[in-house]
């Protein structure tokens, strides 16, 4: 989740990986090593990406994005269990419907 907040928001910013790696005083390989998920930034960086970005560390690693999914999931899982069985298979058969036409 990390890597790609990271390069979203750099894309986002029109920053190359080798300006955004002098912005945090870090070379360009570990911008790269972050973004393809090899290695994660210390505290101290994340930290340090996120005042640049101007964003918290939660939404950087992503655990706003796992929270508002979290909720949407509950919700869903509430209407559904107040559904009649015909209204279930309904929503099933629609929601097979929507994967297939991705």
């Amino acid at each position: 989740m990390f890597s790609k907040i990271l390069k979203q928001l750099r894309v986002e910013s029109g920053l190359t990986q080798a300006q955004l790696a002098k912005e945090i005083g870090v070379v360009q390989g570990t911008i790269y090593f972050w973004e393809n998920g090899t290695n994660e930034p210390t505290a101290t960086y994340l930290v340090r990406l996120a005042k640049f970005f101007k964003v918290d560390c939660d939404q950087l690693l992503g655990l706003e994005y796992l929270e508002t999914n979290q909720n949407n999931h509950l919700e869903v899982l509430k209407l559904y269990n107040n559904m009649n069985t015909k209204q279930k298979d309904l929503t099933i058969d629609i929601m097979k419907t929507i994967i297939e036409h991705k």
